[in-house]
């Protein structure tokens, strides 16, 4: 799923570097904070919970870093991937 969104994206491993300068999101924990509360709107299941959790933080975060270091938009990332997750399933292989 987030595979898809990196090739519409053309999102390809970027470096810290890649990111200097971003007002918005200058470190990973921002971005993902954000990531987060945008996955919880497309998504209930996905909802932060009272301690800042949501099932995002138990997800492969190496696509979410790389759209990070893109500078791909959170919501962007958001509104596509958590229509799709399914909450009832995860873990289950």
């Amino acid at each position: 799923m987030l595979t898809e969104i990196e090739k519409n994206h053309g999102m390809v491993s970027g470096t810290d570097a890649a990111n200097s300068g971003n007002p918005l999101f200058p470190t990973f924990e921002d971005w993902i904070s954000e990531f987060k509360h945008h996955c919880g709107k497309y998504n209930p299941g996905l909802k932060v919970d009272d301690n800042g959790e949501s099932l995002v933080d138990f997800v492969d975060h190496a696509p979410l870093k790389r759209a990070f270091h893109d500078r791909v938009s959170p919501e962007e990332v958001a509104k596509a991937f958590a229509p799709q997750f399914d909450p009832s399933t995860f873990g289950r292989g």
